[in-house]
């Protein structure tokens, strides 16, 4: 490696050392040698290029085969005669130190003793062989002509024989849902016509190229996406012998192999289609991507079905839900013991997020900034808990991004474990699957077989996790430039999120990806370390069509005018679902929820020890948030056209800054979106009449079957339904007003955690009076619990409400409370019982006996549970349908489940009587 200078320009020198090791006593033959590299520079590293080793030994061939090195004390006119050991059969012997010159020697001898006389000039190279290998026979390749391929294909697949049926599968439904044309390829059947053969990424390049160029200048037949299934390696020749070599379809690999930071594996290449392109110089480069590429790094059969299945349910309009319009943008604090940058990652996320935060995208935006959240010192380091929940949240409560700022690497987010692939089997959004936007170090290393990364486990978790990533695949960099690097690339892409296509339809990732990377930060050395891990002919999931409010209060909406709006006024919002053109599109008839923001408010950066020596990255040393909910409600959409009604809380923030109407449409037509910010909130209401009375609060578990101390699994559900004339308190401005649920129990850390509910309650249909809350509970211990829900409405009178339960490990099944009621029974009973195992498939089986032991009938039932309390109801009848005669019965109650710890079964025996 010595003696130049790399692609990065470092400096590299080098060191022969040459010694003598004498008096050597092996026990067999292994020699193990040590090298130690010592510098006193900081960050300097050192590798050993190769070793020489000079040694006398036995001519003694391993596996038939032996080379000899003369040493170099001899001469060209001195002849020696070399006596070989341990060959079965006579040898052929060549000097082969010029390797296109070889020299055949001569040998002699018979049986097992054989010898050869050479000259003995220094340093020459004789090799010995009495075994040869055989060439393999022949194969039949199969007649193909990729070279036919008479269409102009929008959509292309590369993948492997053992992808196959899932390719086609994926291309065929994007034929029959979206109007693309394909082809599909196996990287065999492109090497066989485009390399000869041989394995060559460039091959599919070529491939690709040629439809490419077909296409002329007619943009309605250029190739537009390139989808490579299955997954890959840098190790294209198996040199980590210990690492399966699954390079289903190539990726690109840079020449520099050593270093994470300057090394790195692309997809890019294979979008370098026009002539004389393809090869990178070190810096920014000129040449541009022109196709979206994705990749799918399926490294399975059942990958391959799990996301494809993920896909499919990401566009089924079922799943379809205002979790659709959230952008959850999250970031480092970066101070740790290694590095203090200070607030520039919050830096990166905010300005990204401010750039897609007005009225046009219609988006939502959650920020998680880890110095938002208090921090906690424990044995492993820096950690903020509450940030790490609020993070896996988003995934579970559902965002259509979820978009991470900082340090990381393969299989973590933030030195303070923010997010960690261990966190992966606590995301159970199966029906909410996210595009997850990665703008750190390594997360996505999709070419590494031996570990795969956060970024791909992610993707392949079948309960949840995301259905497409944009992602890193080496060490990047970020700044405080907003043109350039990680900074840059952020913005760009979010950007590209909520923008529409040409049509007026949200984006495909591929168009995202390629206009991305066509901008000055995605054509860098750092923006070729960027990868779509994702279908590139899935459109991002923002809602197709547009929605608007037209009035308040009657009042119609104008850019040049501003609306007051005091607290507890009663306020009526008007709107429609537009067509293209803007107007009305009298044929959409569904529901909509609206969300009534109050205006923004300023949040800032913890009294950090830094802040009195540096300045911060943010402007102002924080940054403005507008999660202040005052309404959150169901409306119905009747041909085209909403309203909404609501009375607005005591609690505002008293400002002059404007609110936001947030407005989520869906319909069978599809799902709309809107909103509108040119509104202030100041002021009250002096007329309003207070009824001095809180809300009726109705607190269960996972459904209403839930009886109170009853048992439940690890992650339930809570539910709550609310009502008040005045309508419920959501917004959180006022001090101690929050809608929060508290439990309690000895198994909790410190015996409490309260949680705030605002955000996950929304009204009634068309009745701002009631409404409920849904909050999944995640992983509570063991233990006994009692929960209280309190709850205001928007004059502040409280409610509360308060129950217990007992938290049971799903992983053993538990029953209990077994009884039947009516107990005495005439002409019919209920069998019921309580049970941990929730949305589990149960066999249930149950025996009537006589009280001496004789079975009379029985009931068999399976089904899967939405609950913790089942019922099961019985006539009274014997197996020979005859009524049973009055008595007393025992019955036998056995409950069955197959879960992750195999079968499992649990009984009961309790008393029943008859009367007649």
């Amino acid at each position: 490696i010595g003696g130049l200078n790399d692609a990065t320009g470092r400096a590299a020198v080098s060191s022969i050392f040459n010694t003598t090791l004498s008096n050597l006593n092996l026990s067999g033959d292994i020699l193990e040698l040590t090298a130690t590299y010592n510098s006193s520079a900081s960050g300097s590293r050192g590798w050993v290029d190769h070793l020489q080793i000079i040694a006398e030994r036995r001519l003694r061939p391993e596996n038939g085969f032996l080379k000899v090195f003369t040493s170099g004390q001899g001469s060209a006119g001195e002849v020696a005669s070399y006596i070989l050991e341990g060959f079965t059969q006579r040898p052929v012997a060549m000097d082969v130190t010029d390797p296109s010159n070889p020299v055949r020697i001569t040998v002699g001898g018979s049986g097992t003793s054989f010898s050869f006389s050479y000259h003995t000039a220094p340093g020459r190279q004789i090799a010995l062989q009495s075994t040869f290998t055989q060439p393999r026979a022949g194969e039949q390749v199969i007649n193909q002509n990729l070279h036919g391929v008479s269409h102009f294909p929008d959509y292309i697949i590369v993948t492997s024989d053992l992808f196959l049926d899932y390719a086609y599968e994926l291309a065929e439904y994007r034929e029959q849902n979206d109007g693309l044309s394909y082809v599909v390829a196996t990287q065999e059947q492109i090497f066989n016509e485009f390399s000869g053969g041989v394995p060559d990424a460039a091959a599919i390049r070529d491939f690709v190229k040629m439809l490419y160029d077909r296409g002329g200048n007619n943009p309605d037949r250029i190739p537009k996406y390139l989808l490579l299934f299955g997954n890959t390696t840098f190790d294209y020749k198996s040199i980590e012998r210990d690492a399966p070599n699954t390079n289903y379809v190539f990726t690109y690999q840079s020449e520099e192999s050593y270093d994470r930071v300057t090394s790195f594996g692309s997809d890019d290449f294979f979008g370098l289609l026009d002539n004389n392109e393809g090869v990178w110089s070190r810096n920014t480069s000129q040449e541009r991507v022109d196709i979206g590429i994705g990749r799918i790094t399926a490294a399975s059969t059942g990958d391959a079905r799990i996301i494809i299945d993920k896909i499919k349910r990401y566009e089924d309009p079922a799943t379809f839900g205002d979790w659709r319009t959230v952008f959850s943008i999250a970031a480092d604090d970066d101070v740790n013991s290694s590095s203090n940058d200070r607030d520039l990652h919050v830096l990166n996320a905010d300005v990204t997020a401010e750039r897609i935060d007005f009225d046009a995208s219609g988006v939502r935006l959650n920020k998680i900034y880890q110095f938002s959240y208090p921090l906690e010192i424990t044995s492993a380091g820096r950690r903020f808990p509450q940030a790490s929940q609020a993070f896996v949240d988003a995934f579970n409560n559902g965002s259509l991004v979820i978009n991470y700022s900082g340090h990381g690497s393969e299989q973590i987010l933030s030195a303070e474990r923010l997010f960690q692939s261990s966190d992966i089997p606590r995301l159970t959004n199966k029906d909410r699957p996210t595009i997850f936007v990665t703008v750190t170090c390594s997360f996505g290393r999709f070419d590494d077989v031996s570990d795969q990364s956060g970024a791909e486990k992610t993707l392949f978790w079948p309960n949840g996790g995301s259905v497409a990533s944009f992602t890193t695949t080496r060490v990047v960099y970020t700044s405080a430039n907003r043109e350039i690097d990680n900074f840059g690339m952020n913005i760009q892409l979010t950007e590209q999120m909520t923008t529409r296509d040409s049509d007026g339809l949200p984006k495909r990732l591929g168009e995202i990806y390629q206009n991305v990377k066509n901008t000055t930060p995605g054509a860098s050395f750092n923006g070729r370390k960027f990868i779509l891990l994702g279908d590139p002919a899935m459109r991002i999931g923002l809602p197709r069509n547009r929605m608007n409010v037209t009035s308040i209060n009657g009042i119609e909406l104008l850019e040049e005018q501003t609306i007051q709006v005091r607290a507890l006024d009663q306020v009526n919002i008007e709107g429609y679902v537009l067509n293209d053109d803007g107007s009305v599109n009298s044929s959409y008839t569904g529901e909509a929820t609206v969300r009534v923001f109050d205006a923004s408010r300023f949040e800032e950066l913890p009294d950090l020890a830094w802040r009195e020596t540096s300045n911060c990255f943010t402007a102002g040393c924080g940054w403005r948030v507008q999660t202040d909910l005052l309404f959150s409600g169901r409306v119905s959409v009747e041909n085209g056209r909403y309203t909404s009604r609501f009375i607005v809380p005591k609690d505002i923030s008293y400002s002059d800054s404007t609110g936001r109407i947030q407005v989520y449409g869906k319909s069978d037509m599809g799902d709309a979106i809107g909103s509108f910010s040119n509104f202030v909130i100041n002021g009250t209401n002096p007329d309003a009449v207070n009824n001095q009375t809180g809300p009726d609060i109705l607190v269960y578990l996972n459904d209403p079957t839930f009886m109170n101390g009853g048992i439940v699994n690890n992650s339930p559900v809570l539910n709550v339904e609310l009502e008040d004339e005045a309508g419920i308190n959501t917004t959180g401005a006022g001090v101690g007003h929050e809608l929060i649920g508290i439990l309690r129990s000895e198994s909790l850390p410190g015996g409490e955690r309260t949680t705030v509910l605002n955000d996950f309650y929304i009204s009634d249909l068309d009745d701002f009076t009631r409404g409920r809350i849904e909050y999944p509970f995640d992983r509570l211990p063991d233990g006994d619990y009692s929960l209280k829900v309190r709850a205001w409405d928007v004059f502040n009178n409280v409610g509360e409400s308060e129950i217990h339960f007992t938290v049971q490990n799903q992983d053993v099944l538990t029953i209990r409370n077994v009884y039947n009621y009516p107990n005495p029974m005439h002409n019919f009973t209920r069998f019921a019982f309580e049970h941990n195992q929730p949305g589990e498939p149960l066999d249930i089986f149950i025996r009537v006996y006589t009280l001496s032991g004789r079975p009379v009938a029985h009931i068999r039932d399976n089904r899967i549970s939405d609950g913790n309390l089942e019922m099961i109801e019985w006539n009274g009848y014997d197996n020979d349908n005859n009524r049973l005669a009055a008595g007393t019965y025992l019955y036998h109650l056995r409950v069955r489940t197959d879960g992750i710890n195999g079968r499992q079964t649990e009984e009961k025996i309790e008393r029943l009587v008859i009367i007649r």
